[in-house]
């Protein structure tokens, strides 16, 4: 099965026909209607192969862990779930109301169990809080691709990776979204 998690209202056009849609806004009128941030997916553990999840981990409030321990158990070992997210410093993120995580590389890292492993052998150890210890997950991040504004995208091209790191880490509205692919580790 391949899934589109969060499939808001234009999964018509932009998913391919296979993929179940899943959202809890009714009027979409998804393939599956459920509260990923709340309520037990409808789908047996070790059940997706693939997923997508674009544009909806920033809405997960306090529902977060809830919601990636779902997406981890319904998912195969070996799963890839292709993400998308605006970067937290963009308008794009900074002026939607419904924005209430900012979502980052170094945060994902945390529900790597080969990456916080890393990190405490570091010297002196990274204090990390072992979220995915702690909620029994363990995804690894690759792939990651940071698109820049489109005001910016021809002077940052030019830039060497420290300005362009420098950049994105200190002002605004340099990148506005950070794409990803997930692996299941089981």
């Amino acid at each position: 099965m391949r899934l589109n998690i969060g499939c808001g209202n234009q999964f018509k056009t932009k998913v391919p026909a296979d993929y179940v849609n899943i959202d809890f806004v009714r009027d979409f009128k998804p393939d599956v209607v459920c509260d990923l941030a709340k309520e037990r997916w409808p789908f047996d553990d070790n059940s997706m192969d693939e997923g997508i999840c674009t544009h909806v981990m920033e809405h997960i409030g306090p529902g977060y862990f809830h919601f990636l321990q779902e997406m981890y158990r319904v998912a195969k070992p070996g799963a890839v779930i292709h993400c998308a997210v605006p970067h937290p410093r963009h308008d794009m993120f900074l002026h939607d109301p419904t924005h209430v995580r900012p979502v980052t590389i170094v945060g994902l890292a945390l529900f790597s169990k080969r990456h916080l492993k890393e990190q405490m052998a570091r010297t002196p150890p990274n204090i990390l809080t072992p979220f995915a210890d702690m909620i029994n997950v363990d995804f690894e991040l690759s792939n990651i691709i940071y698109k820049f504004d489109a005001e910016v995208h021809p002077a940052m091209q030019a830039k060497v990776e420290e300005d362009r790191w420098f950049c994105e880490k200190y002002f605004n509205n340099i990148v506005f979204e950070i794409c990803f692919d997930w692996t299941v580790i089981k």
